[in-house]
């Protein structure tokens, strides 16, 4: 421009020495031209919505602020259910109540004191509206009965089952474990910090030695609440307890409940009969590689090379199986991955001797087929008895035997004697007709002795045969 402006050189011949100069500058300008542009459409697209950022966020807040209030009022109102049920179990203290430490909504966690190193942990959480049983007194003790034939060294112990608030809450008290779940085992966390806080970064994968005697234990459980008819379903790392180098297995209750496990939105297209080992399958990659499966079926990109050969052989067996079915429960305890493995626990164990009875196989099938539990009351149990004993002319001790039958085999009766009820005879009142009407005087021999039902029936027809004649106050006629 210096030269331009002196003389020494013309615009022209200064713009075909300096190309680039026009260039940049047109660059420039088309630079400034569109952020020109750019803020022109921003202010006119707030202008359309009419603060409506705003509102979406006030509505996000309030939102927020609702929710946060109803758990605050939730947890209140589980607490003051806690101490109203701590005042008929003197022997229980509270003392403290935890943070969510599981995943499961609407589920309040409490420490409880019994004894100087016998701690529990209650849990308190809403009735489950696919609950095959309604809370009362007798399915409370038929649950109490369950859970105590529920004995194995590798499933984890229920203190009490219980109900609150006329049975809209459920209750559970089991043991407190020290060391928490094998999830908490796998991601080093305390197991009484809030689920959201300890489960955020990766875990420690196990060594696949430990992963063979975690899973044979595991088996074991499973496999003998299966046995028991007991549905299960509910198998994820959160609902296995460790101590002392034993994994048991928990979260039976929920099944026998009705509550849905957290992993049944990854299973629920597989069948039932199968959703067990595919869990297991879950539990297995988790330990191996320290993070849990967040889809149905393992990639096997997240397998070779992540994790030992033996654990890509088992999780290939449950998941990818050469005959393109899911292997059950035995089947795969059957595999080499588990069959080294010794358990020292189940060999010293001694069952007891304790049998389920009919109302607790009902409501575990019940459970387990997603049904009401079927009722049977006292007249249809007597009225099928009867018509049972009736037909198959069973006269035994205890049956009841057809009041035709007996009368037939009885001498007759009089008109006194049918006009009352067999079991309390009573005389007919209203009848006017003279004595000769009445039965004769003279009594028929005693019928031959009968066991049980039959022979209290006879006696008491026998009797009815020698009532008193009834007089009658006639008082239709007319009185002047």
């Amino acid at each position: 421009v210096f030269f331009c402006l002196t003389g020494r050189m013309s615009f022209g011949d200064f713009l075909v020495d300096h190309i680039w100069v026009p260039i940049l500058c047109g660059a420039g300008l088309l630079v400034i031209l569109l952020a020109i542009l750019y803020y022109c459409c921003a202010i006119r697209s707030r202008n359309r919505r009419g603060g409506y950022e705003v509102i979406e966020n006030g509505v996000s807040e309030t939102f927020s602020a609702r929710k946060q209030e109803r758990q605050s009022q939730d947890r209140e109102s589980a607490s003051l259910s806690c101490q109203f049920y701590l005042r008929s179990m003197p022997e229980y203290r509270l003392l403290a109540h935890l943070d969510d430490i599981g995943s499961r909504a609407q589920k309040n966690w409490f420490v409880l004191g019994r004894g100087p190193q016998n701690d529990q942990l209650m849990c308190i959480l809403p009735r489950s509206a696919d609950c095959p049983f309604a809370f009362n007194k007798k399915t409370r003790a038929v649950v109490k009965d369950l859970f105590a034939v529920l004995r194995h060294p590798y499933v984890y112990p229920m203190t009490e089952a219980d109900f609150l608030n006329d049975g809209s809450q459920a209750l559970f008290i089991q043991p407190l474990c020290p060391k928490g779940s094998l999830k908490d085992v796998i991601y080093g966390a305390s197991p009484i910090n809030d689920w959201r806080e300890k489960y955020k970064s990766k875990g420690r994968p196990l060594p696949h030695k430990k992963i063979s005697q975690f899973g044979r234990q595991i088996l074991e459980a499973m496999i003998f609440l299966q046995s028991k008819g007991v549905p299960y379903g509910q198998l994820h790392s959160g609902n296995i307890i460790y101590d002392k180098d034993v994994c048991r297995i928990t979260g039976y209750e929920n099944a026998l409940y009705g509550y849905r496990s957290r992993t049944f939105r990854l299973l629920k297209q597989f069948q039932k009969k199968d959703r067990d080992s595919l869990s297991l399958g879950h539990v297995i990659f988790e330990m191996a590689l320290g993070y849990e499966l967040e889809v149905s079926k393992p990639l096997i990109d997240q397998l070779v090379g992540k994790c030992s050969r033996e654990v890509v052989e088992i999780l290939a067996f449950i998941f990818y199986n050469s005959q393109g079915t899911v292997p059950t429960l035995e089947e795969i305890r059957d595999h080499e991955f588990f069959n080294w493995v010794f358990l020292r626990e189940l060999e010293v164990f001694n069952p007891p001797n304790l049998d389920f009875t009919a109302q607790m196989k009902e409501l575990a099938l019940a459970a387990s087929e997603g049904r009401p539990v079927r009722t049977r009351s006292k007249k249809r149990v007597m009225e099928t008895s009867f018509g049972s004993n009736a037909i198959n002319g069973d006269d035994g001790a205890g049956s009841l035997s057809s009041p035709s039958r007996a009368m037939q085999q009885s001498e007759p009766v009089s008109p006194v004697s049918l006009a009352s009820t067999p079991a309390t005879p009573a005389p007919s009142i209203g009848s006017s007709r003279p004595a000769a009407a009445a039965a004769p005087e003279q009594q028929a021999p005693p019928p031959p002795a009968a066991p049980g039902e039959r022979g209290a029936l006879l006696s008491q027809i026998q009797k009815g045969k020698s009532l008193k004649k009834a007089k009658t106050n006639d008082r239709s006629k007319p009185q002047i």
